[in-house]
């Protein structure tokens, strides 16, 4: 992001110790203008920020100018973006639990140590750098960063208030995540998730084209939407839990994020 860019959204980078995952992340900050609750900014923390940082923050400022219309409040919105996009690796290492998979491929996940990394480091560092509510954290993640921020939400369900998971991967460890968030159900989780229209089938543009059948395989295959129905519904059972399931039309998996933003931060902005 060039340099005017950062400045209209209020936009700095935070220092993160060298070694491990601060040698792979940047972990920027933007803090709204304006009057600050008395408790402090809600937080709103994204992984793979490198491709959601800008949409999050100038969503939230647009909105933000009319709450009373909008029901999206002024916050602080912190992301984790990779040094290097490219690193599929490090993405795999990161978010995905051990032993899951699609049988094709298995991974070495790391997910608990980076858990750990949010809640020893990344947490720290942001209570530090801002003023921020603690007791008003929402986590955001696309993907398998979406499995991983309900996986995290199954792990340790006070550290973060809210979750946000768009498109989530619970075909990587389905039956794990089930019974993590059926042990912590009763605590009255808070949890959004939303999948595109086009995440089970192929759109008329897709159709047709190179590489398309194996798409719809895998697509029919994951299940996106409907798991990530399943398990809204399932959180939902409980008296004292909060989950929503929103399907866009038209929408992919690539593009939810840009059509679920304005959704996803009302959901976060709740009092």
């Amino acid at each position: 992001m060039t340099a005017p860019a950062n400045q209209a959204m209020n936009l700095r980078a935070l220092p993160l110790p060298a070694g491990g995952h601060g040698d792979d992340y940047t972990l920027h900050l933007s803090l709204p203008e304006g009057d600050m609750p008395a408790a402090g900014w809600p937080l709103l923390l994204l992984l793979e920020a490198q491709m959601c940082m800008a949409t999050a923050v100038e969503t939230m400022q647009r909105m933000a100018r009319r709450s009373d219309a909008t029901g999206v409040r002024a916050m602080a919105v912190a992301g984790l973006a990779a040094r290097d996009p490219a690193n599929t690796q490090a993405r795999r290492r990161d978010f995905a639990t051990p032993g899951g998979g699609d049988g094709q491929r298995q991974a070495n996940g790391q997910a608990p140590a980076f858990l750990d990394f949010l809640e020893r480091t990344v947490l720290p560092q942001l209570d530090e750098a801002a003023p921020l509510d603690v007791t008003r954290r929402t986590l955001f993640g696309h993907s398998l960063a979406g499995y991983f921020t309900l996986w995290s939400l199954a792990q340790r369900p006070a550290l973060f208030h809210r979750h946000v998971a768009l498109s989530p991967s619970i075909w990587w460890d389905r039956e794990a995540l089930f019974a993590g968030i059926d042990r912590i159900a009763e605590l009255g989780p808070q949890a959004f998730l939303a999948a595109g229209e086009w995440e089970g089938e192929l759109p008329p543009w897709q159709a047709g084209l190179p590489g398309s059948e194996g798409a719809l395989e895998r697509r029919k295959s994951r299940r996106m939407a409907a798991n990530a129905r399943d398990l809204a519904e399932r959180i939902a059972r409980h008296p004292r839990a909060r989950a929503e399931f929103h399907l866009y039309p038209d929408e992919d998996h690539a593009s939810i994020v840009t059509a679920a933003m304005p959704r996803a931060l009302r959901f976060a902005a709740r009092p």
